[in-house]
């Protein structure tokens, strides 16, 4: 399945969860990517998680989505030039934006 959006965020920490609610509120057509913890790893493993009624992962991803935000779940990788796979899912021409945390990867090739 090949779908498109004006912006995709990869990376559903603070960064990433701004930027995609703050596009969403501008009328851009948004999704967001987040391979395991929606919200980041501080919300869902710290000992303040406790003070939600709701899992800070579900709750995270019910606020995106409430904003209009498509929320995906799975592991991104860019296959090609402005072309992202997320399983079978294709995503192409979009502008894309990694906000995924501290610690940067770059793929072999991506900048070629």
């Amino acid at each position: 399945m090949t779908q498109s959006f004006d912006v995709v965020v990869i990376g559903s920490r603070v960064a990433g969860k701004s930027i995609a609610s703050g596009l969403a509120a501008a009328d851009r057509t948004i999704a967001i990517i987040e391979e395991d913890l929606w919200g980041g790893t501080c919300p869902n493993l710290m000992a303040f998680k406790k003070t939600f009624t709701e899992p800070v992962a579900e709750q995270s991803k019910k606020s995106l989505e409430s904003a209009g935000v498509t929320t995906i779940t799975g592991s991104a990788e860019f296959i090609g030039k402005n072309t992202l796979q997320i399983e079978d899912t294709v995503i192409k021409e979009t502008q894309f934006v990694i906000a995924t945390g501290a610690r940067p990867f770059l793929k072999e090739g991506i900048l070629n």
